[in-house]
């Protein structure tokens, strides 16, 4: 996916590249390009105070935070509740939910008609028993009566003795039993964390009961016989058949009542405090000297939000007091940032794409404190910091990632209730993990800010952490955040860098050195092509990395930009003196103005053909700038020499520009000049070529070509000693050997004495001095 994005973007841009280069000069696009920039400042400053919890704008600036020493009385200015969280309601709820015992519903009816029915059938039998009939009569009379009843095997009842003196063990049985009720089993009791269960009795309150007290048919039944096994002069045969249809009289009168249960657990949750404590005004909720617990900071939190509620409800401006504090705050961070720009990096002002990286990234940032916040503790050292620094640092410049984390910090440490560690540890992380990184030449740069920023960062934790008194777990848990962000930071920034560097144009160094390789199919072409141009090339790279050096500035981008400036001089290579291989110019049968477009077109064509093969935007500035808006004064000079009457209109035989707008192409420009001018010198001796230096870069100095960079002075001379240095070494001087002998002989004939070194004043020449000719 994002390959095709990429590809899409380098089409269109190809496609519309022309419309884009005249709609980017416009004045129209500049205003936009403003507004742009003033709305990214807008939605940086508008999420540093929405994503944060309103009550939070409201809480002082010197309210102690959890752990900390209560320096002062806290006191209450009005009348609040401190709620309950809402893990402590959810808390409630579960065991209410959970620990609601079941209602059972207790019928009367049921327990009244078992127990008649009982007496009823020892009434019927006490009356047969007292019939003047046959036994086998009376036992068919009574299960006439009582069809239902399974009487088969059961004796006939007897006027004295038998079953009938069991008639008020059973009664009192059984009316023990259903005075608590009978469950049809009590397996099937609803499930609850409750030990009880409340049975509903109409009329004479609730019973609560454990679970093992209730009784179910089996249990009845159980009861039952052991009742009348303990009744003495009884055939057991008879006592169990009697017991068998007992047992088929009694008849479960409990049930659960889904209904009422629930009702009565929707009372309980509403019975729910959703306050945990009140406070009145004037009453103390923090002691001086005391160590701020969860309990205290939930205080302050929950005195923070009344007061946020109270002034909502307020018609005054205090409900914009705090916000608009924040916003100012969020505002000179941002503006801070605008200000660096203007004053130190001004090109960054008109690449959206800088700017538009600071906001993704302090976006991010910001997004992560809030995250860090609400988990608080040892989590706010989980605040990505030092990973933007790196990537500001890879992508933009040492500069601005330092002046970027000055400010993020006290961003972060501003929406995080006017936090110092927050604000110290966030400043220490990111600039020694931007300072770490400051040049990167290989991937495993990377572990530079990976180790010293983990070092340096879990230590400043841990001091700050023990000078606050937290036990050892606590340091230790903080530095263990502190490691993982310094470590993460480095590994998330390089994921994320091939995103950032192709979809917003960015170069960084580790894409020079990919340039900067020779077999680059634009310098194979260009080394076949036009071998001079590459040959000079190359020892502009030199000068130009030398002199990059010297005054501080990015030697990589300077090689690399000296090694594609030329490159629109492959598609015309004769016309160019270095690539002449005979002694007539091809300039000699055309026009001055003509010889004055073809030398043009290498620039435009140059250009072409880098956007061709998609080399980055820092680079192609080397192409457009490297001449400035010089004059080509060899043609205009000789268009003057033709009409001499007519005047010359200067701006034909003029670069279109624009001047070099960083030191890097501003060098390139001088390491230019001065390889020509100094191959031209007939005795290149160290007097001459500091001279002829110093001459270039004075003219280049006084035409105004370098008043759009930031070159100094003392970087101009700088410059100048870093060429002599290189030239001296390239025009060295060489021993004219003897040509029947071979270098090897001669260095032979030189080490036994026979050599001869040149007597004072003899000249001595070079194959490069022999080569020299004017540069064009």
């Amino acid at each position: 996916m994002f390959q095709l994005l990429l590809r899409l973007k380098r089409r269109l841009a190809a496609r519309y590249r022309a419309r884009l280069d005249d709609w980017v000069e416009s004045p129209r696009y500049r205003l936009i390009q403003k507004l742009f920039h003033l709305s990214l400042t807008a939605v940086v400053i508008i999420l540093s105070v929405v994503i944060f919890p309103r009550q939070e704008l409201f809480a002082p600036p010197d309210f102690p935070r959890e752990g900390d020493i209560a320096t002062a009385d806290v006191v209450a200015p009005f009348d609040f509740m401190v709620p309950k969280s809402k893990e402590e309601v959810g808390a409630e709820t579960r065991k209410i939910e959970r620990e609601t015992p079941p209602v059972l519903a207790y019928d009367r009816a049921i327990a009244d008609s078992v127990q008649r029915t009982i007496g009823l059938f020892f009434d019927r039998a006490d009356r047969l028993a007292g019939m003047a009939i046959s036994p086998r009569l009376r036992a068919g009379r009574l299960a006439q009566e009582f069809p239902w009843l399974d009487l088969a095997g059961l004796q006939a009842p007897r006027a004295s003795g038998g079953w009938l003196s069991l008639r008020f063990a059973a009664e009192d049985v059984v009316r023990r039993e259903y005075m608590a009720g009978v469950f049809p089993d009590r397996s099937f009791l609803p499930p609850s964390e409750s030990p009880f269960v409340i049975v509903q009795r109409p009329g004479s309150g609730d019973l609560p009961l454990k679970r093992e007290q209730i009784l179910d048919l089996e249990g009845a039944r159980e009861r039952l016989s052991a009742e009348f096994a303990e009744i003495p002069g009884v055939d057991s045969l008879e006592r169990t058949r009697l017991v068998g249809v007992l047992s088929d009289l009694l008849a479960p009168n409990l049930v659960y009542d889904r209904a009422t249960t629930e009702q009565r657990k929707q009372a309980q949750l509403a019975d729910i405090k959703p306050y945990e404590v009140r406070f009145f005004r004037d009453e103390r909720i923090i002691s001086r000297n005391e160590r701020v617990t969860a309990a205290h900071a939930e205080r302050l939190a929950a005195l923070a939000r009344t007061r946020a509620q109270t002034a909502e409800q307020s018609d005054s401006l205090l409900p914009f007091l705090p916000i608009g504090a924040r916003i100012l705050f969020a505002f000179f961070s941002v503006a801070a940032m605008g200000v660096h720009f203007r004053y130190f990096r001004p090109r960054y002002l008109r690449r959206t794409a800088v700017v538009l990286l600071l906001a993704i990234l302090w976006s991010i940032v910001l997004i992560a404190a809030r995250i860090a916040l609400a988990f608080g503790g040892a989590a706010l050292y989980l605040i990505p910091i030092p990973f933007a620094a790196i990537l500001v640092t890879v992508l933009v410049d040492l500069g601005t990632a330092l002046v970027s984390t000055v400010f993020l910090s006290m961003l972060i440490s501003v929406v995080a209730g006017f936090s110092f560690p927050v604000f110290f540890l966030g400043l220490i992380g990111g600039m020694v993990s931007a300072y770490s990184l400051r040049t990167v030449r290989r991937r495993y740069d990377f572990y530079r800010p990976a180790l010293s920023g983990a070092l340096v960062y879990t230590a400043a934790i841990a001091l700050l952490e023990s000078l606050r008194y937290t036990p050892w777990e606590g340091i230790l848990a903080a530095a263990g955040c502190g490691l993982v962000n310094a470590v993460a930071g480095s590994v998330l920034a390089v994921g994320v860098l091939p995103i950032f560097e192709s979809l917003f144009g960015f170069t960084t160094d580790l894409t020079l050195l990919e340039l900067s390789n020779l077999n680059h199919p634009l310098l194979k072409r260009l080394a076949l092509e036009a071998p001079g141009t590459y040959h000079h090339s190359i020892v502009i790279g030199n000068l130009a990395e030398a002199a990059a050096e010297a005054i501080g500035a990015n030697p990589l981008l300077a090689r690399v930009g000296a090694y594609f400036h030329d490159i629109g001089k492959m598609e015309k290579a004769e016309y160019f003196v270095e690539n002449i291989r005979h002694l007539k110019s091809k300039h000699d049968k055309l026009t001055p103005s003509m010889s004055a477009l073809i030398l043009e077109s290498h620039v435009k064509g140059g250009k072409e053909l880098a956007l061709q093969h998609n080399v980055p935007d820092a680079v192609i500035d080397f192409i457009e700038q490297h001449h400035g808006t010089t004059t080509m004064s060899f043609f205009y000079h000789k268009a003057q020499m033709q009409h001499p009457d007519d005047p010359v209109p200067e701006e034909e035989f003029r670069y279109p520009g624009p001047k070099p707008q960083t030191r890097e192409t501003a060098i390139l420009m001088l390491a230019d000049s001065t390889e020509a001018v100094t191959r031209t010198l007939d005795d290149p001796k160290p007097g001459r070529l500091q001279s002829a230096i110093k001459k270039v870069v004075e003219d280049k100095f006084l035409a105004g070509q370098l008043e759009e960079c930031t070159l100094t002075l003392r970087d101009l001379h700088k410059i100048e000693e870093s060429f002599l240095t290189i030239l001296l070494g390239v025009f060295h001087q060489r021993l004219d050997y003897p040509s029947p002998l071979e270098p090897d002989a001669a260095s032979e004939k030189q080490e036994s004495g026979s050599y001869r070194p040149p007597a004072n004043g003899e000249r001595i020449s070079s194959p490069l001095q022999r080569l020299n000719r004017p540069s064009i």
